[in-house]
């Protein structure tokens, strides 16, 4: 008996009907005009013999061809055999908080509902691993052990909530221990934790748990759900009129936050990843593509199954076969005065072809964007070398490639023209990679960008808004040295926009008028940041530092004049006149303005772009 792999592919049997009889009827009616005019013995000398027949033979090889390529795509499979079947999988714990923090509604409807909805599509990507799930708030407990039965872990997962843990508050120390008690022992399988929270914790550092997590070999990936900003957490069912948010014992509104830090660390530290979710998409398909399908991985069981022998290969041969044929026919075709008019046939046979390989044929690689992309950012065409990265990003996970380096590559190429905004934009999402060396990179670009952009909402008078817009920047500059504690570009930024976050004036600047001369002088403005450009070399051993105050360069004090001998030295410099006295104060300040500016000049990323993949 006969069974099909692909059934619905048999639909297009109709479709090759149909055609093949549109072209006989419009063939017919070819035929009729053309014995209408012209005479029997006519007709016999145009088309002698055999050759009268070729057009329509070679229109039924064509169009078998076709029918038996469709027959191929449907894989007729009849026979069969009997294998052994290994399942080789990861043991993984995934590791669910369930705490009140989770019933925010940053994430429509709650965060828990996202995690749910997260886990649950990422069940096709575990064939063959292992699953277990363990909640957590204030106590932890395991609903479900590891299985190869992932509609038993997805009905667990539907079932967690806050109600089937007796203890509130977050303690992810204490669920780590749980978790990591629930792991069988070591085998051949990496075994990994997989912790989906807002990394709000109330009780024991879980960084403690860092050396028994590697004594362990266990790998911690961490998923953090949650606004960095804050989001206040609902009480009560809206259903029966019931609402309002939690509160502390003050009245004030609870604000539960994203805790970044603790998940990166934890993952970081253990060889795991880290990835922070967005609404509509938790990030776990991600991350279990870029870091955790690479895992060692061990035969959980062995099984003999029962598999069908595919018989496509026959039809897919009589195909070729059928059309070796039909071009036979059309070589034979030698009469014919008019070399174009054997076209259409050829034309329909390369055509054929054309549309097997096209659909054989993947969508064009990203890397040629990426090429694209760094051919115009060598050229400094910045607007061409933008939207190459950003359509190389668009294309990347269509290649199993993670987009955060073309996304860092956009959002540098915007930098060098001035688009800001947009440019922080590209950043934060390049930031959400689990490389955390591009990761680094990214929130660095991200807090160049955001303290550029601060800089020109000062210009337009928006005091108020660069002030938040620093905020961010200095809060992006801590997460690169959090991946990175030792890059002192970010370091040196991180200061520098700090300093320029306390000296904002509280009201909006005023255009500049000279001073008077019998008023006290206007504080001094800082510099505007230089635009983005490769870290100063440091001076040569003995060479004066322009941007030391103390040390003497070309601006430095010219040495003292000799005195003429038997003068007796002046005890008190000659007095000033008010002119000349300004004019020296403000000599002084360009000086002063000179050496900050170059002190504080604000370090960009020294590696430009990201060549490859």
């Amino acid at each position: 008996m006969i069974e099909w792999g692909m059934p619905a592919a048999l639909w297009g049997l109709a479709a090759v009907a149909g055609v093949a009889l549109v072209s006989a009827v419009l063939g017919r009616r070819r035929t009729r005009r053309m014995r209408a005019l012209l005479e029997p013995e006519a007709e016999a000398v145009l088309q002698p013999g055999p050759e009268a027949t070729a057009p329509r033979a070679r229109a039924v090889l064509r169009f078998a061809a076709l029918a038996l390529i469709v027959l191929a795509a449907a894989r007729p499979r009849w026979g069969e055999d009997w294998i052994e079947v290994e399942r080789r999988g990861l043991d993984v714990m995934v590791l669910l908080d369930v705490s009140n923090s989770m019933r925010a509604d940053d994430f429509r409807p709650s965060r828990l509902q996202q995690a749910r909805w997260g886990l649950r599509d990422l069940l096709p990507h575990l064939r063959g691993d292992r699953l277990g799930l363990t909640i957590f708030a204030g106590d932890a407990q395991v609903l479900c052990p590891l299985t190869i039965d992932h509609g038993m872990f997805r009905m667990m997962l539907d079932d967690a909530a806050p109600e089937l843990v007796a203890r509130g508050g977050t303690a992810i120390a204490r669920a780590l221990r749980v978790a990591m008690d629930a792991l069988e022992p070591p085998t051949e399988a990496d075994r990994v934790i997989l912790l989906v929270s807002d990394g709000e914790d109330h009780e024991e550092d879980p960084r403690n748990l860092v050396d028994e997590l590697r004594a362990r070999e266990i790998r911690l990936f961490a998923v953090g759900i949650g606004d960095p900003r804050g989001s206040p957490i609902p009480i009560g069912d809206p259903a029966r009129g019931e609402g309002g948010f939690l509160r502390d014992r003050e009245g004030r509104v609870v604000q539960t936050r994203l805790d970044e830090q603790l998940l990166q660390d934890l993952a970081m530290r253990t060889g795991g990843g880290y990835v922070r979710a967005v609404p509509g998409d938790l990030g776990v398909e991600r991350l279990y593509r870029e870091a955790m399908a690479d895992l060692r991985r061990a035969q959980h069981e062995a099984r003999r199954i029962r598999e069908p022998r595919e018989r496509f290969g026959w039809a897919l041969g009589a195909a070729m076969l059928a059309l070796a044929a039909e071009f036979g026919l059309l070589l034979r075709r030698r009469r014919s005065r008019n070399a174009g008019s054997a076209s259409p046939s050829a034309a329909a046979a390369a055509g054929l072809l054309l549309f097997l390989l096209v659909g054989a044929v993947r969508a064009e690689s990203p890397r040629t964007r990426m090429d694209e992309g760094l051919r115009a950012y060598d050229r400094e065409d910045w607007e061409a070398a933008a939207a190459a990265f950003a359509r190389a990003a668009e294309r990347a996970p269509e290649s199993g490639l993670d987009p955060a380096r073309a996304l860092h590559n956009a959002g540098l190429a915007l930098v060098r023209a001035g688009r800001h905004a947009e440019a922080a934009s590209l950043f934060e999402a390049a930031g959400r990679t689990i490389d955390s060396a591009v990761q680094a990179r990214a929130h660095f670009g991200r807090g160049f960008s955001l303290a550029a952009e601060a800089e020109r909402q000062v210009a337009g008078g928006a005091v108020d808004e660069a002030r938040e817009t620093l905020a961010e920047a200095i809060a992006a500059y801590e997460q690169a040295l959090r991946i990175d504690p030792q890059d002192t570009d970010a370091r040196t930024n991180f200061e520098l926009a700090r300093r320029r976050l306390d000296e904002l004036p509280e009201e909006p600047p005023e255009p500049s008028t000279e001073p008077d001369p019998g008023e006290p002088d206007p504080p001094e403005e800082e510099p505007e940041p230089a635009d983005p450009e490769p870290p100063a070399e440091d001076p040569e051993p003995g060479e004066p530092d322009p941007s030391d105050p103390e040390d003497p360069g070309e601006n430095g004090p010219e040495p003292e004049e000799p005195q003429p001998e038997g003068a007796e030295p002046a005890e008190h410099p000659p007095e000033l006149s008010e002119s000349d006295a300004l004019q020296l104060l403000d000599a002084l300040r360009d000086q002063e303005a000179a050496h900050r500016t170059e002190a504080r000049r604000p370090r960009p990323d020294p590696v430009p772009v990201e060549r490859d993949w």
